[in-house]
């Protein structure tokens, strides 16, 4: 299996994972119940408890952001999906469109293209590393961070009431 092909799969898996965590956390959509971000990767983090609510906004956010980032560094025309997250109905509904649009982006890199640049933050790299994924800002370091940060929020989501 190609490098690309393992990222592809993990983006997948990560994706199930979300969907699952959002009607998981049905029941307690707006209860402010998971752990707060981590102030020490994100400057704006506010130290507050999230609800799945707003972890799901920010993360199928994230992934229309990735998808972006990608896109950009290919020089595609890319228009960002906005999440909708008033309910998991419509989390999962969003999360659906913004899959759609970025398979359309994923579609478009290979093996070459890989280690092209792209504008990904210091705080993405922070993110990944707190994590245990040492990534540089390349479409392969994005292909990266889009599974991690999406298994990440989805973990925080499952867990939240437990």
């Amino acid at each position: 299996m190609s490098k690309l092909s393992e990222l592809i799969e993990d983006i997948q898996k990560s994706h199930v994972a979300l969907r699952d965590a959002i009607e998981t956390a049905e029941s307690y959509w707006e209860e402010n119940c998971l752990p707060p971000e981590a102030d020490e990767i994100n400057p704006r983090a506010t130290g507050d408890p999230w609800s799945p609510k707003q972890a799901s906004g920010h993360v199928c956010g994230a992934l229309s952001h990735f998808s972006s980032l990608v896109a950009k560094s290919l020089e595609l025309d890319f228009s960002p999906n906005s999440p909708n997250a008033d309910d998991a109905q419509a989390a999962l509904d969003s999360l659906d469109k913004i899959i759609a649009s970025s398979e359309i982006v994923l579609s478009t890199v290979n093996d070459e293209n890989l280690s092209h640049p792209t504008d990904m933050s210091d705080m993405s790299v922070a993110f990944a590393l707190s994590r245990g994924y040492t990534i540089d800002k390349t479409i392969e370091g994005v292909l990266r961070l889009m599974s991690v940060h999406t298994f990440d929020h989805a973990e925080q989501m499952k867990a939240g009431k437990s």
